[in-house]
């Protein structure tokens, strides 16, 4: 499952335009015009992330052959829990 095929081009482009906007933040003072409309692009650029989120999970679950593993799958994802059985050994 590779999730930069899923994530459309306009999250692409609203990526870039919030990190730019995060440098602007950062480089200049700013007027409270700016800030407003920062803050206020901030808030819709998480909720478009998190419906790009919710609709991958739902995709992906409705497809699975086994739903409950694919719903524990991403809660393990989203928590960043990982399992321990899938750690590589080595033997020196």
């Amino acid at each position: 499952m590779h999730q930069s095929r899923d994530i459309s081009p306009r999250i692409t482009v609203k990526s870039k335009k919030m990190r730019g906007i995060n440098m602007l933040k950062k480089q200049f003072d700013l007027t409270e015009g700016v800030k407003n409309y920062i803050t206020k692009y901030q808030i819709i650029y998480r909720r478009v992330i998190r419906e790009a989120k919710r609709r991958h999970n739902d995709k992906n679950i409705l497809h699975a052959n086994h739903k409950s593993k694919a719903i524990w799958q991403i809660i393990s994802r989203e928590t960043g829990r990982t399992s321990s059985n899938r750690q590589d050994i080595k033997i020196n």
